[in-house]
């Protein structure tokens, strides 16, 4: 018995495109999904980078500092610190 590999090679690369189609379809779906969030996210909060306490925050500003994550409930001005009352919240 003789096997065709061209046509074995054909039959699994259909049976494989065939199988990923839904996938690349839902993958489509979920991407478009979060770009959506993504926006959204960006219009509430955004990365500064490291906390400085010489710095302007805006409300919604993500700082590092200490091996922590503050999320800024307010507009920060400068000369601030991330103590508890002051307008931050550690998330982590």
């Amino acid at each position: 018995m003789s096997l065709d590999l061209e046509a074995f090679g054909t039959a699994v690369g259909k049976t494989i495109r065939t199988s990923l189609e839904p996938l690349e379809i839902s993958l489509a779906v979920l991407e478009k999904k979060v770009e959506g969030m993504q926006g959204k996210l960006d219009k509430c909060a955004q990365f500064a980078g490291a906390f400085e306490p010489a710095q302007d925050y805006a409300k919604g500003a993500l700082v590092k500092h200490a091996d922590g994550l503050y999320i800024a409930m307010k507009a920060i001005r400068s000369g601030g610190n991330l103590r508890d009352g002051s307008g931050w919240h550690k998330l982590i």
